[in-house]
């Protein structure tokens, strides 16, 4: 058994998890370690600093690193935590501060463990306080250079929404680096966000090509048939398979792209691509709550790939037609989906929706989320939306693609006919992937505005 593993308290290596040490050079930057906070670790009101052991009469000594586990999951990237067992780095937070507790840490990490407890991390760890009746407050603040699936890592004395301190962590876990600002929290989380969106764009607009065709997207390979096997899955259920009703083979289609880090499955369903053909039909039949083979497939597919052991951390996108077709398989199996420009979800869709995670992405202005507006027409399924400018005219100047340049000019003209026109081309994936890479470079320049670089 490793270092890392005996004292995290890791379960078992398992295929896919990776973790990074942290040189003891790295460590003398800091001034000061924190006790990393953990699931069942307190916090609490009106807190009192104490366990401070300066480095005084500690020798320079070993500096053992204990590797952040990390399993699957896109820009789920944890900087190892140090051992504080010698001097030369500053003061140690100790694993306690003063005061009465109000509540504890209660939710963390599926996958990063310190001392065989779930690590926390801002926004996602939580935990009930008295004060305010045991809602569940979120993690505030974290450190700005160690991270646990994407985000700051939580330690003592960092603060909670509402305003507690965490006052108990890791006897022999310590974090360094500055605390990350709140600001700059919520701007890195969108950052990181706004990746995984990426590469969904990518499998999103990836889907449309056959097979032999497709370009996978990036860090990810397109699936072999041993992949689809251990999901489930065959190939005759992703192209063209046969609708029962006709006997006939289908337009549907769909694709798996496996990450080449993690190997976690990234499921893509083709949007409408045949405007008189089945595409359409089965896009008013849904919309009106007629059972459709589209969609009926969409969800057994995502219930097998849920099901499989090796369906851990898959998550479901595409595009329009392809949206609605991945907000229905997520709310058949579970999995998280990110949906472009979805078609609207009828509640009979799903008859036994469960619990899921959706991010609904759009382009303002698209025709698809504006006629969704319309009373009687199902809006795009959702846990959060996310609303994207469209490429602006200096944008779509410098993009590749004459789709975007084309739709900018149109709209630029304000002329009735032309500008819908316009408006109407921001639907296109060229379109969302654009006003996606736009966001991107906002929120750098965000983040260089608020010092968080």
């Amino acid at each position: 058994m490793g270092i890392a593993q005996s004292l995290l308290g890791h379960p078992p290596w398992m295929p896919g998890d990776w973790w990074i040490m942290v040189t003891a050079s790295d460590r003398e930057s800091s001034m000061s370690h924190h006790a990393a906070a953990r699931v069942t670790d307190v916090f609490g009101h009106d807190a009192m600093l104490e366990g401070i052991a300066l480095g005084a009469g500690i020798a320079v000594g070993a500096m053992l690193a204990a590797g952040v586990v990390v399993t699957g999951g896109l820009g789920a990237l944890a900087v190892g935590a140090a051992i504080a067992t010698s001097g030369g780095i500053g003061g140690l937070i100790g694993k306690s501060m003063d005061g009465p507790a109000t509540g504890s840490l209660q939710t963390g990490s599926s996958s990063v463990f310190i001392n065989t407890l779930p690590a926390t991390m801002v926004e996602q760890a939580t935990g009930g306080c008295v004060k305010d009746g045991m809602t569940p407050r979120r993690v505030a603040t974290g450190s700005a250079t160690v991270f646990n699936n994407g985000k700051p890592t939580a330690r003592v004395t960092e603060t909670m929404d509402c305003g507690a301190v965490i006052r108990t962590g890791s006897p022999n876990v310590f974090i360094g680096g500055p605390r990350q600002s709140p600001v700059c929290t919520a701007l890195r989380g969108e950052e990181t966000t706004f990746e995984r969106f990426r590469i969904d764009a990518q499998a999103a607009t990836a889907v449309y090509a056959p097979p032999d065709e497709r370009k996978p997207p990036d860090g990810h390979r397109n699936a072999t048939t041993e992949d689809l096997e251990r999901l489930n899955l065959t190939s005759a259920m992703l192209e063209h398979p046969i609708d029962p009703k006709t006997g006939e083979p289908s337009e549907f289609r769909a694709a798996v792209f496996i990450d080449k880090a993690t190997g976690a499955p990234l499921i893509s369903y083709k949007g409408t691509e045949s405007w008189l053909g089945e595409d359409m039909g089965t896009n008013a039949k849904q919309s009106f709550g007629g059972e459709t083979f589209y969609y009926n497939h969409a969800q057994q597919i995502a219930s097998r790939v849920a099901e499989a052991p090796a369906g851990r951390n898959a998550r479901l996108t595409g595009h329009s037609l392809g949206g609605g077709q991945a907000s229905a398989g997520a709310k058949a199996s579970g999995l998280p989906a990110t949906t472009f420009n979805a078609a609207g979800l009828h509640a009979r869709t799903v008859p036994h929706p469960v619990s899921t995670n959706i991010d609904a992405v759009y382009v303002r202005g698209e025709p698809l989320r504006t006629l969704q507006r319309t009373p009687g027409i199902p809006q795009a399924a959702a846990t959060r939306t996310w609303p994207l400018d469209p490429p602006s005219r200096k944008w779509a100047s410098n993009d590749p693609s004459s789709k975007v340049k084309m739709s900018s000019n149109l709209r630029a003209t304000q002329a009735g006919l032309l500008a819908a026109i316009g408006n109407g081309m921001l639907h296109m994936m060229d379109n969302v992937e654009a006003a996606l890479a736009q966001r991107r470079t906002e929120l750098e320049s965000e983040l260089r505005k608020e010092a968080c670089l």
